[in-house]
């Protein structure tokens, strides 16, 4: 986590649990992490479920994407918007569920959508390099950008696993 926050060039803040109003966005209780705009900061709860750390700041990464760097924000989200439309039950469910935890705004429950579905895509290799040879051009920034991100996120866990094994110093 330290790695890829130095990376990100955030700063990582590890809290028991994540409840309630947080930097002016909702968390419900057992929320396992968000991104706060207003320090760039990354806050992930130590009662978090279901994933690893990093593949919880995947979404909250596209989370700071959308605050600072829209225009990039826009492109990856065009692209993850029609991988979605092949998803649409899942997706009309989790608007409702964003709906019922109070999100109006369209804008809004597209970005959680957008977040969500890159911590899904890229949390597996299959589904990531599927998905770039699908709906991803060849020569866009975007693509460039995804395929980079993959790469490092491999390279990382390859390092990881050898320093776990003994095999390298970290």
């Amino acid at each position: 986590l330290d790695i890829a926050a130095q990376v990100l060039d955030r700063t990582v803040y590890i809290e028991d649990s994540i409840d309630g109003e947080i930097a002016g966005q909702r968390a419900e209780r057992g929320a396992n992490a968000y991104f706060d705009p207003r320090d760039n900061s990354y806050h992930l709860a130590l009662d978090a479920t279901q994933q690893g750390y990093l593949t919880i700041m995947l979404p909250e990464a596209v989370h700071d994407i959308a605050a600072n760097n829209r225009a990039g924000y826009e492109q990856l989200a065009e692209v993850v918007m029609k991988y979605l439309q092949e998803a649409q039950e899942q997706v009309r469910e989790d608007i409702l569920r964003y709906e019922q935890r109070g999100y109006r705004e369209a804008e809004e429950i597209e970005e959680e959508l957008v977040a969500n579905a890159v911590g899904v895509i890229l949390n597996d290799r299959r589904t990531a390099e599927e998905f770039a040879k699908r709906f991803l051009a060849r020569d866009t920034k975007v693509r460039k950008a995804f395929m980079r991100i993959l790469d490092n996120l491999r390279e990382y866990l390859k390092r990881t696993i050898a320093a776990i094994k003994g095999e390298v110093d970290f």
